[in-house]
């Protein structure tokens, strides 16, 4: 049995990326970055073929040397495509062609734009699959999502042929679609797929930093020399929610673009309908996530600010306590230098004779130094009582107490 396999990931792009993507693909060109650069990174990617296509959505159709096709979009879809008779083999020879080769070259072209934080240690990488398939019975479609391990959650049926719909995996199969329908159908049944993964991976992340927020807000107790460092973590934890509240307005932009296309672009009535269905669902899931991103971000800012009250109440306390020493320590010093005079006593007699002479000697340099070392070492261990008891010993609260 003979298959057209699709693998793609999506990440949020635009016509200007898709623009300098293009020059560098078909003539080693950029504006930030050297020819030699360029053709480091497109080592393995050899195009026969590029031509760059206006329509409502600007794309990039290229095809290799090793009869993979590259399909690429402003919105950020990127799409490989194979013809098979081994759909497993394929695909996984496309998903490894797709990150070792062109998701360098992206990463590498990427790298003057806006970095995403590494806020899990876990690679969240969006992938989908796409096959078509001529003639196929009902056994050999279920064969095709266990092998690739994918479930069946929607079946579709068209005039001719259908759809059947898993989390990452869709088969168009027995098909009588014309090509530019085909490849329509294609695109948007990928975006949905990979959508739907990338809401999924922002829902995880979300969750991460809420709980890493939960931890900050309620740690039992710390010293306070832990409040740098806790302060520290909780202002990376309040960029990256207001990084990611952003990335999630965008998202909902590229998702209303697409939504807004598809009665034009696909042209059979009951995939229209099921698109429609499939947005709609989006959308609903999209504006619950995007609210539960503005929650977390006012729960970040709560704890910044719980945390910099606490930490700028305990500058201050250490700077009254120093300020009190320096006092101690100052009149100490003036004592001492006032013992350091040296005095001398005369008695006469009645008549002007000298009768005794007494002098008292101001202290000798050895004597100096060592009541001076004693003093210096007294005032030390003064200040590290001082900053034992208003410091290391002294235990903080919680930041936020629990109602």
């Amino acid at each position: 049995m003979k298959y057209r396999i699709y693998v793609g990931t999506w990440s949020i792009s635009s016509t200007i990326q898709l623009k300098e993507y293009y020059q560098a693909f078909a003539y080693d060109k950029s504006s930030y970055f050297s020819k030699e650069e360029i053709q480091a990174w497109k080592k393995g990617i050899n195009i026969d073929s590029i031509v760059y296509n206006t329509q409502a959505f600007n794309s990039i159709y290229a095809v290799l040397d090793n009869q993979v096709t590259l399909d690429m979009l402003e919105d950020g879809l990127i799409l490989l495509g194979k013809s098979s008779e081994d759909f497993k083999k394929d695909t996984e020879y496309l998903y490894q062609f797709l990150k070792t080769q062109i998701g360098v070259f992206l990463h590498n072209m990427r790298g003057r734009d806006i970095t995403v934080p590494q806020v899990t240690t876990e690679e969240l990488v969006s992938q989908g699959v796409i096959i078509e398939v001529k003639r196929a019975t009902k056994k050999q479609l279920q064969d095709i999502f266990d092998r690739l391990d994918c479930p069946v959650y929607k079946k579709v049926s068209l005039e001719k042929g259908g759809v059947w719909i898993g989390e990452r995996v869709a088969v168009i199969y027995n098909s009588v679609l014309g090509k530019e329908d085909i490849t329509e159908m294609v695109r948007y049944l990928m975006f949905a797929r990979l959508y739907e993964q990338e809401l999924k991976n922002m829902l995880y992340v979300q969750r991460t930093l809420w709980n890493q927020i939960e931890g900050i807000r309620y740690q039992r107790l710390y010293k306070y020399s832990e409040l740098p460092d806790v302060r520290d973590r909780a202002l990376t934890i309040q960029s990256n929610t207001n990084f990611y509240y952003g990335r999630s307005q965008q998202m909902n932009h590229f998702l209303s673009w697409r939504e807004e296309y598809i009665d034009e672009y696909l042209k059979d009535h009951i995939l229209s309908t099921t698109f429609w269905s499939f947005f709609r669902s989006l959308t609903s899931t999209q504006k619950y996530l995007h609210e539960l991103w503005g929650m977390t971000i006012r729960h970040a800012d709560v704890t910044v600010e719980a945390i910099s009250l606490l930490y700028g109440d305990t500058h201050q306390r250490e700077l009254q306590t120093l300020q009190r020493l320096f006092l101690v320590s100052t009149v100490i010093s003036v004592l001492s230098l006032g013992a350091l005079a040296g005095s001398k006593m005369v008695t006469y007699t009645k008549d002007g004779e000298l009768l005794s002479q007494t002098v008292v000697a101001s202290w000798s340099i050895d004597s100096f130094v060592f009541y001076g070392l004693i003093t210096l070492v007294i005032a030390l261990l003064f200040y590290l009582l001082f900053y034992i008891a208003f410091g290391t010993f002294r235990k903080a609260k919680r930041i936020i107490r629990k109602k």
